[in-house]
């Protein structure tokens, strides 16, 4: 039986244009994956399900007619691309399938036959054995049809939950994808975008693969990442523009050409200053410069110059709507000095850069007044990790009951001295859910295991509550770097 859960970023463009130079950066708006496999007795009829909440999904297909369909007597593992498709469609016809799968609804048909291209594809290719139940649930904070990188998202976690299964079967139980990992996610995830929806969209499967701010030329993934740019926190706007309205022309005038040079040479602006930025951090690292520098704000002003224009130039050449919303959106962050932008090319959606040095109260007074002109605003952030596999939190809380378990057979062994000291700690421990153990066998020191969703609220009550029995304790970590020359 496996269990985990893989989750990967949307998109927002930066700055420049999908066909020219552009930047984009992750945005830490997750879809998430929960898988679910089920020993072979424990279930009396098999099956294989899928459950997509943000399009109302839910679809059962019994194990028996899956593999009979892909690997019966038509069994054929040298289908291309596209054959395999054909035959991922024709399963969605047969009968016997249960669960309320609407092939009239787009997103119904898409979410379904990416699902089972990539499972069909992945197995083919790396030997994945389909015989146990298993369900695949999927929760997304990121809006459809927005250029947000939805479909994006969602194929990147179908890929990294396959591959992630195929490690598993081979013994292989890693919690951080490796480059080679990540490489063939985003092979398979492009080639799923590519057959199944029909879309050639690198940039996007590129960041909900690998995170981070990435520089594109011409939809081919340049070397520029900015490994010490911070995350940027941002304002995500919706402009609550009708879907018609966002209808684009192509820009005719003899002023197109003028317009992309100059966003061209706004873009390698762009890059010069978060090349800046990189190295402005890279030197506070190592304190060879103030935390609180002029340079770092002075350069983050100039991004919110930069995103301005850039804004007026996609306007200028109409691959941004214009329409009033968007432009009230970007007036009140100018008013605030901030820089504001359409997140994607088509997307109802605009993000405000806030500056590093904002306060909370000034962000609240800016969604105070975007919301009372109707456009509801989130603060999230840009430049997040990639696709990543989530620690499976009900593991941890079982280690914390087997460290229980050890504690007591080591006091029975007698490896573990007897004393009310560390009785009690393990017991204010266990009030809090949480497992402790005597550190080391002779030690008087303890040590329990914190949850990672366990908040510093919580954290720094329990330190209060040792401290008032006289037991002293202090926050630290395990599973760190050996020896390191610094």
């Amino acid at each position: 039986m496996y269990r985990f859960t893989v989750s990967a970023p949307g998109t927002v463009i930066l700055c420049g244009d999908r066909k020219q130079t552009c930047v984009a950066a992750s945005l830490d708006m997750r879809t998430v994956l929960k898988f679910s496999s089920f020993p072979t007795k424990l279930v009396r009829q098999g099956f294989i399900e899928i459950k997509v909440s943000s399009i109302g999904l839910c679809m059962k297909i019994p194990l028996r007619i899956f593999l009979l369909h892909f690997y019966g007597v038509n069994y054929c593992q040298t289908l291309d691309d596209c054959e395999l498709f054909e035959s991922v469609k024709s399963l969605t016809f047969l009968a016997g399938l249960s669960g309320n799968y609407n092939p009239n609804n787009h997103a119904h048909r898409l979410s379904v036959q990416a699902f089972i291209f990539l499972l069909v594809f992945i197995s083919y290719r790396k030997g994945i054995v389909i015989k146990s139940s298993f369900v695949v649930e999927v929760l997304s904070e990121l809006p459809i049809d927005e250029n947000l990188g939805c479909s994006s998202s969602f194929v990147v976690c179908l890929a990294a939950c396959f591959w992630r299964w195929y490690l598993l079967q081979k013994g292989t139980a890693r919690y951080i994808f490796n480059c080679r990992d990540l490489s063939c996610i985003m092979k398979y995830a492009y080639l799923c975008e590519k057959v199944v929806y029909n879309s050639v969209n690198l940039i996007n499967v590129a960041i909900s693969t690998g995170g981070r701010i990435r520089v594109f030329k011409k939809d081919d993934l340049m070397s520029n990442i900015f490994f010490d740019v911070p995350s940027m926190k941002i304002l995500l706007v919706f402009s609550n523009v009708s879907e018609t309205s966002m209808k684009m022309k192509e820009c005719l005038s003899s002023s197109a050409d003028l317009i992309l040079r100059t966003l061209e040479i706004l873009s390698n602006k762009f890059i010069e200053t978060l090349e800046r930025i990189d190295d402005i951090i890279y030197l506070q690292q190592r304190e060879f410069i103030e935390i609180n520098s002029d340079r770092l704000i002075n350069s983050y002003n100039d991004l919110v110059t930069l995103i301005h224009m850039n804004q007026g130039l996609l306007r200028a050449l109409s691959t941004s709507p214009s329409n009033l919303a968007l432009d009230i959106i970007g007036a009140f962050a100018r008013n605030f000095s901030f820089g504001g932008k359409t997140a994607a090319s088509g997307s109802r959606y605009a993000f405000i850069l806030l500056l590093p040095n904002t306060s909370d109260e000034l962000i609240q007074h800016l969604i105070t007044i975007l919301e009372s002109h109707g456009f509801p605003a989130k603060i999230t952030s840009l430049n997040c990790s990639g696709n990543i596999i989530h620690v499976n939190e009900e593991l941890l809380k079982a280690l914390g009951t087997l460290m229980h378990m050890n504690q007591g057979l080591l006091r029975a062994l007698g490896t573990s001295p007897s004393n009310l000291g560390l009785d009690i700690i393990c017991a204010i421990a266990r009030n809090f859910s949480l497992g402790g153990k005597i550190a080391a066998s002779g030690s008087r020191y303890a040590f329990i295991l914190l949850l990672p969703n366990t908040s510093d609220e919580l954290i720094q009550h329990l330190i209060r509550i040792l401290g008032s029995h006289g037991f002293p304790a202090k926050i630290t970590s395990l599973n760190c770097s050996g020896v390191i020359v610094q």
